[in-house]
């Protein structure tokens, strides 16, 4: 049988989740069965370099201003060219256009639902109900989301198969660098404890809680910093935050870092205060590294944190409850080594990257063999 040729569409290759599901996706499926392909609405291409070193052609549909019909006609065209037996899109728009190209085109169907963006509005709800009648599979990566889309879309639950996210594992449990060079490259002293997030600087991620949680650890607890990687459109008013709540002197704002895995090595506790979650990448990552976590009980968290266990989970916007968290797992070696091989097992066992693409391999096939 030839491979199958899957196309994803994205809205951009901007370094974030959703992206890297997808790259690593590809990277790790079999090249044997499936051809892959890629196409953006826009010219964001963080990721690039990597798709194309693993041989994926991208194609970039530029999306006009407002709602640009001639897009779908467009994206048929290519799909009929390159013969595309599957259209895989991810998220909300590039879902309305896939949808109506697919329809055009009669290609097969898959969409993924990465996060809650479609559940924020009335028109997001009416729109993703609409154009989710034309889908033949839809993909939740969390049972929170999927829960969701049935209430709120009411869409029948035959159509829709749960895959969660995987990562690469071994990549963030084998880290070699040294620990006293990268805490000297960072400034930061051999006996200060380092509390990390890994996060968009947008209002979603909710930093803000996590700043004020802070400031009480360094109350009681003074050698500590506080690592905000990533970056965003909130970067200036964080680091405004940051210094009129006096915690500056205590926090390193490290921006976009390729390193994500050694920086991850170095923390003794990693934070995620996020408003909203699917099934975050960061928090597997953070897993695979052996982290004992504090997260908000938000969306898939709890599909990832068993309470105590492996990490605490806190109300969203309970600062002393993040606070208490923190200095819980600072002051405790043995919880925290009890929640590091938790979490570190838990990451292998269930949310590899092997799982996660086995998945959705099975998944085509079972599409390409229904069409038949």
């Amino acid at each position: 049988m030839p491979a199958l040729r899957v196309m994803h569409i994205v809205q951009s290759l901007d370094m974030g989740g959703l992206e890297n599901v997808v790259l690593n996706a590809i990277k790790h499926s079999d090249k044997e069965k499936f051809n892959f392909a890629v196409c953006c609405l826009s010219e964001k291409s963080d990721l690039r370099e990597q798709l194309q070193s693993e041989g994926i052609q991208i194609t970039y549909l530029k999306k006009r201003r407002g709602f640009d019909l001639s897009l779908a006609f467009k994206m048929a065209e290519m799909i009929k060219k390159k013969k595309i037996d599957i259209l895989h899109t991810h998220n909300q728009r590039p879902q309305f256009y896939g949808s109506l190209a697919a329809k055009i085109s009669g290609t097969i169907l898959i969409h993924t639902r990465h996060g809650r963006d479609e559940f924020e509005n009335r028109k997001s709800v009416f729109l993703s109900r609409f154009f989710t009648v034309f889908a033949d599979k839809v993909v939740p990566v969390s049972e929170d989301i999927r829960r969701s889309a049935i209430t709120a879309e009411r869409v029948p639950q035959n159509k829709f198969n749960v895959i969660r996210n995987g990562i690469d594992a071994g990549k963030f449990a084998n880290v070699t660098v040294s620990q006293e060079k990268l805490r000297e490259s960072l400034e930061v002293g051999l006996d200060d404890s380092l509390i990390g997030i890994v996060a968009r600087l947008e209002k979603v991620k909710n930093h803000k809680l996590l700043m004020d949680a802070f400031k009480k650890v360094i109350a009681i607890k003074l050698k500590c910093k506080l690592l905000i990687i990533g970056d965003g459109a909130l970067k200036n008013e964080l680091v405004r935050y940051a210094n009129m709540i006096g915690i500056i002197r205590n926090t390193l704002f490290l921006g976009l870092r390729e390193d994500i895995p050694e920086l991850l090595s170095v923390l003794d506790v990693f934070a995620l205060t996020s408003f909203s979650e699917g099934i975050s990448l960061v928090l597997l990552e953070a897993m695979a590294s052996g982290k004992p976590i504090v997260a908000t009980d938000v969306g898939g968290n709890s599909e990832l944190i068993e309470n105590g266990i492996n990490g605490f989970l806190v109300s969203s916007g309970d600062v002393e409850a993040v606070a208490a968290s923190i200095l819980k797992i600072l002051n405790d070696d043995r919880l925290s080594r009890k929640m590091s091989a938790a979490n570190q097992k838990k990451a292998f066992m269930q949310f590899d990257i092997s799982r996660m693409c086995s998945e959705y391999e099975k998944l085509y096939e079972s599409m390409i063999g229904k069409n038949i």
